[in-house]
This record gives C-alpha cells, sequence and structure tokens, in this order.
C-alpha cells in the first residue's frame, strides 16, 4: 500500500532521487523535466516549501520554480538545486548555523554535492566551489579559515580542471579531468588516501600507483569513506571501515589509510555512498551494496551489515 501511495505521488521516470536520514527529494524528467518532488521531515526547512511542516507524500516544491532543475543533492538538513539558469538555491540549515534560502548564480554548474556540514560545485570552467563549515579544512582553502562561509568561494588549484566532486563528513574528494583523484580536509579517519592523518588545507593529488595505474572516472563519499570507481569498472575504497562499508571485509585495522581493491564486483558503470553503506550497479545490470543494514538499506532482506559487496 506504502509503495503504490509513493509511485502514484511521483511521476515517473526520474531524473534522480536523493534520501538522506528523514527527507527526500526527487527531480521528474517525464511530464515537466527538472520540476522538485519533496517529502519527509522540513524541521529545518529542508524540504524548500512554503512551511515548516512536515511532509508525508511526494509534492513538487512551491519554491523551485517548475521544470527548473538540473541537478540536486541533499544531507540531514539541507537541499541544493542547480537550475537549468545557472542558479545554485540553498534551503535548509545554513551549514555554518543560522537557517537560511540562498541563490547564487553560476556558469554552467556541472556537478553538486553537500555533505555533513559543506558544500560543493563545479562550474562550466571546471573550477571547484565550496562553502559551509571549516572546521577541519575541508573546503580546500590555503588558510586555516576554520569558521567557513555560507557564501561559495573557489578553491584555487592552478591549472586544474575537475570532472567530480564529492563531499564527506570532515573532508571532500575530486576528480580533474586526466583522471586524478585530490582529496582535502580531515585525514584522522584515513578520509584523505594518502597514508596520512593530518589536516590538508588545500587539494593533494594522490599518486596513480595508489589505484595500480587505473584511470579513475568517479567518486562517491559517505561520512567517513570514499569509494573510486576506475574506467575499467573495479572498485577500490579507503577511510573508515566500521559496519563493513569500505567493501573489503573485516580488517585488522579499522582504519584504511589508502586505496584497496573492493573484491566481488567487476563492471561497474554507477558508484553512490551513504553515511555509512554504499552501493554500486553494473554493466550487466545488477546491483551491489555493503556496508550498514539498519532498517534495510541494503535492500538485501536483512539488516545485518555486510562486510563485503552482496549483489542482487
Amino acid at each position: 500500500m506504502i509503495r503504490r501511495m509513493l509511485a502514484s505521488s511521483l511521476p515517473l521516470p526520474l531524473a534522480y532521487l536523493y534520501c538522506y536520514d528523514t527527507s527526500s527529494v526527487a527531480c521528474d524528467e517525464s511530464s515537466l523535466p527538472g520540476s522538485l518532488y519533496v517529502f519527509g521531515s522540513n524541521t529545518a526547512g529542508q524540504l524548500s516549501t512554503a512551511t515548516s511542516r512536515d511532509t508525508f507524500l511526494p509534492s513538487r516544491s512551491s519554491l523551485v520554480p517548475a521544470g527548473s532543475v538540473k541537478l540536486l543533492s541533499c544531507s540531514d538538513q539541507n537541499t541544493a538545486c542547480a537550475l537549468k539558469s545557472g542558479l545554485l538555491v540553498q534551503s535548509g540549515k545554513s551549514l555554518c548555523g543560522s537557517g537560511f534560502i540562498n541563490e547564487y548564480t553560476f556558469d554552467n554548474i556541472k556537478e553538486l554535492s553537500l555533505g555533513y556540514r559543506h558544500g560543493a560545485l563545479i562550474d562550466g570552467q571546471g573550477d571547484v566551489y565550496t562553502w559551509g563549515s571549516n572546521l577541519t579544512s575541508q573546503l580546500g582553502r590555503p588558510t586555516e579559515d576554520w569558521r567557513g562561509s555560507d557564501t561559495p568561494e573557489k578553491i584555487q588549484v592552478p591549472a586544474v580542471k575537475f570532472t567530480k566532486v564529492s563531499c564527506g563528513g570532515n573532508f571532500s574528494v575530486g576528480l580533474s579531468d586526466d583522471g586524478s583523484v585530490y582529496t582535502w580536509g580531515s585525514g584522522r579517519d584515513g578520509s584523505l588516501g594518502s597514508g596520512s592523518t593530518g589536516t590538508v588545507h588545500s587539494p593533494l593529488r594522490l599518486d596513480p600507483l595508489l589505484f595500480d595505474g587505473n584511470e579513475i572516472v568517479d567518486v562517491a563519499c559517505g561520512r567517513e569513506s570514499t569509494v573510486v570507481l576506475t574506467k575499467s569498472g573495479i572498485l577500490f575504497s579507503f577511510g573508515c571501515s566500521d559496519f563493513g562499508k569500505l567493501g573489503i571485509g573485516k580488517v585488522a585495522d579499522r582504519i584504511v589509510h589508502t586505496p584497496t581493491r573492493i573484491s566481488g564486483v567487476s563492471n561497474v558503470v554507477m558508484i553512490a555512498s551513504g553515511d555509512y553503506h554504499a552501493s554500486a550497479v553494473t554493466r550487466e545490470g545488477r546491483v551491489f551494496t555493503w556496508g550498514k543494514g539498519n532498517s534495510g538499506c541494503l535492500g538485501v532482506g536483512s539488516t545485518q551489515d555486510a562486510w563485503a559487496p552482496v549483489g542482487k
């Protein structure tokens, strides 16, 4: 019954569907492409509606123009939409502490990601802009500006053009157009993948040999972990291995400081990471999940944690 109600309230097919903790957002690509639908908790105004009430069935956002959404991302109390006009619209709790709905205009936003308390985007020139908390230098700024800002500011990385960016809990990961992986922020949980546990204030390029020389095509960050996809369809991960969210089995040291190959899945074409679990889709259309299984979030009919990829 719940599944029927949800399906009847959402236009299909969908271009995007994001779920985080107690709220969800979806983007329509059928009757009116680029319309934003929201449901769940609205305690911080993260649903981009005219009221602060929770929404129990999907409804179109009244604050984001219908048919205008190009990209979207959400965190526990925030939603960000990149509109087709180049406008960045944010709603919910300020990533630096106060309530807000802010708008900024960019040249052709290509990528958008929200982390626990910070966000990042890539514009049409391949430059990365970050905003939010900077307590652990997750904004990639060259100085120890821990205060952060709700205004997106460009990261200074000379001669590097980015194609992907993903925000974790207190770190960020970027991918350049030559397939290089850059990390910055806190390395406490092995989040930087470089072997360092210190804090990195500006994007640091990882040695390609850490990925066995494979060309990298995508990155996806969880709260304390990162999954990396290669052009050949194999996966690497690094960070905190609690709950099995690295997908590499149980290891002696819960912190994995450098990229480690994920076994048991190949021909991967798509990856995604939640706070404490991750998923991958193969060329054959199979879905693999691993990590924390609470509330059935792995989709395998169990609430047990999975320390290695489980296919469906």
